[in-house]
């Protein structure tokens, strides 16, 4: 297909439809009001590592709606990784770490040739329209912090199969993270909340079309 470009890194993984359950009591605007127009790709970064162990899972999240682009964003608990293959073991977050691995450096370079703020994935677009592609002037979390629910653990040092096969036995209507929003940094006193919960209304499966052609801006 004309126009696609390779992914070399995520490059495989489980696509499915989700739902951002608002919980109300917090002044953003947009997508952040709730929306069942989503969906989330949840992939790794590298190959696992099933001998350290070592994975670097992460997701990218986009919503449809009418009329306007897409609002998406993507989150990670680390460039690192981790030391378990629990795909659900951390925290995840829109601003990641700053990478302490030194053969990342040539990675992180590439990606300054787009942005000085490459740790960070800005939220106003998530703020910016509604579902149905009313324009509302955009109140927005300075980041946001996705817990997992607790409901859905795998086996952090085995796998008796893929990762991907894994999330697969994640059913619809399941409930994936506890969202959290920090209204500003903390070092100018901001505090954090908890204003949604993202769910599943698919299975979450592996695509072709996902792996190939589905991107999520940022």
């Amino acid at each position: 297909m004309l126009g696609c470009r390779n992914k070399t890194i995520h490059s495989k993984g489980n696509v499915g439809q989700i739902e951002w359950v608002n919980l109300g009591d917090h002044p953003y605007t947009g997508i952040f009001k709730g929306g069942d127009s989503g969906y989330v790709r949840f992939s790794v970064a590298a190959p696992v590592d099933i001998i350290t162990p070592k994975l670097l899972p992460g997701m990218g999240v986009k919503f449809l709606r009418d009329g306007v682009d897409s609002a998406n964003f993507v989150a990670m608990f680390s460039v690192d990784g981790q030391k378990s293959l629990n795909f659900f073991e951390n925290d995840w977050s829109n601003h990641i770490p700053t990478p302490q691995t030194k053969a990342l450096i040539p990675l992180l370079l590439r990606f300054k040739t787009g942005s000085d703020y490459i740790q960070t994935v800005g939220l106003s677009e998530m703020a910016s329209f509604t579902q149905e592609g009313v324009y509302e002037g955009p109140v927005f979390p300075f980041s946001l912090r996705f817990e997992p629910s607790g409901d859905w653990e795998f086996p952090e040092k085995t796998y008796l199969k893929s990762f991907e096969k894994y999330l697969q036995t994640i059913p619809e209507g399941a409930l994936l993270y506890n969202i959290y929003a920090m209204d500003k940094p903390a070092e100018l006193g901001g505090t954090e909340k908890k204003i949604g919960q993202m769910k599943t209304k698919t299975k979450l499966v592996t695509s072709r079309w996902g792996d190939d052609h589905m991107y999520f801006r940022h």
